[in-house]
Parts: C-alpha cells; structure tokens; sequence
C-alpha cells in the first residue's frame, strides 16, 4: 500500500510519538506501508520542524533522523506539475505526489480543504483516525 503523508501527520506524528499521527509514523518505519516522498515535502517538513515554535520541542538529532528517514526510506516521486484543485495551492504539491507515485491512500489532518476533497485520481483522502480504522 502506497500512502502520502501530509506534513502536518509528519511533524505531529514526531511532536507526539504516542498520538494517532506518531503511530502511523511508527508504522512507516515498521514497513506497514510505503511512504511516498518528494524534495519539496522533504523541504516542508525540514522549514516547519526548524520553526521556533516547533524546534524546541524536539531534540535536533531527532529532527535529523527524520529528514535522513525521509531521504532514505520514502520512496521519491516527482511532484510536478501540480494540479490545481485544492482550495489551498498550498497543498497541490500533495495531490500531485499522489498521482504521480499512484498513492492509494493520501492522510491529513487538513479539515478545510483536502479532506473535503475526500479522493482524487486514484487516491482517497483520510485523516489519521480513518487510516489507522482501515489498517485496524
């Protein structure tokens, strides 16, 4: 099963290794499904865990193993063109992810715009509760 990760699973998931997202982030890493990864995501997540609000809330080599696992276990897809069908063009960079790597599952936390989504292409988009659900 291929899956896209949005940042914000990513950086709770290493935030709080107990909650919903760090499950499915140990989960990753226990091989349970592949994670489809891209250089701007890898980007984004690096920027957002080296945010104040955020660095200090985890060990710096934590924050390096996590871009070194990204780099290394995630399966690189290229992420362009984006489609421009999210409300937030922020987040088209995901969805092309998801095309291009035939992702079967994208996970958010995104109430507003991708999880009213709720599939594109290929992929259906689920919160971290509804994964973990499905994975049961």
């Amino acid at each position: 099963m291929k899956v896209v990760l949005d940042t914000n699973i990513i950086v709770s998931g290493l935030i709080n290794p107990g909650g919903t997202p760090g499950t499915i982030y140990r989960y990753w890493l226990e091989k349970q499904f592949v994670l489809l990864a891209s250089e701007e995501q890898i980007t984004e997540v690096r920027n957002t865990l080296r945010k104040p609000s955020i660095r200090y809330k985890m060990a710096r080599p934590t924050i390096g193993k996590a871009i070194n696992d990204l780099r290394e276990i995630g399966i690189h897809v290229r992420s362009s063109p984006y489609p421009q069908v999210s409300p937030d063009p922020t987040d088209n960079f995901l969805l092309a992810m998801a095309e291009y790597g035939r992702a079967d599952f994208l996970i958010t936390g995104d109430k507003s715009h991708l999880l009213q989504l709720a599939s594109y292409k290929q992929t259906r988009i689920v919160s971290a509760r509804q994964f973990l659900d499905l994975l049961g």
